[in-house]
């Protein structure tokens, strides 16, 4: 049997001593997403075949509640996340021990 790229790299890090053959198909997986309320048409956000078997999407923002669907293929798909919340502090402690007081905030210099 023939192994795809990946495949190959893989038996290749592994020495060659455990006999590896190509089992996946080369069918797509195309997952999509849409609001976990019904509201809204899924939208495909990642189309993967088992040579590229990750995607990463850094700037992706998506408001919960959301639903992911595999719309094509036979899956398994992984899917992992990091939720990541920006809120500025309105500490004033925290300004006192930075020596502020009378220092200009973010706000006034993007108002300026």
């Amino acid at each position: 049997m023939r192994l795809c790229a990946p495949c190959t790299a893989l038996q290749r890090s592994i020495g060659g001593l455990t006999p590896y053959t190509c089992q996946a198909s080369d069918e797509l997986h195309v997952v999509a997403v849409s609001d976990g309320v019904g509201e809204s048409k899924p939208v495909p956000i990642a189309t993967l075949r088992h040579c590229m078997p990750t995607v990463s999407f850094p700037a992706l923002e998506l408001i919960p509640p959301v639903t992911f669907n595999l719309r094509s293929g036979k899956g398994p798909v992984f899917i992992s996340a990091q939720h990541i919340t920006l809120n500025p502090t309105d500490n004033p402690e925290e300004e006192e021990e930075e020596g502020g007081g009378g220092g200009r905030s973010l706000v006034d210099d993007l108002t300026d």
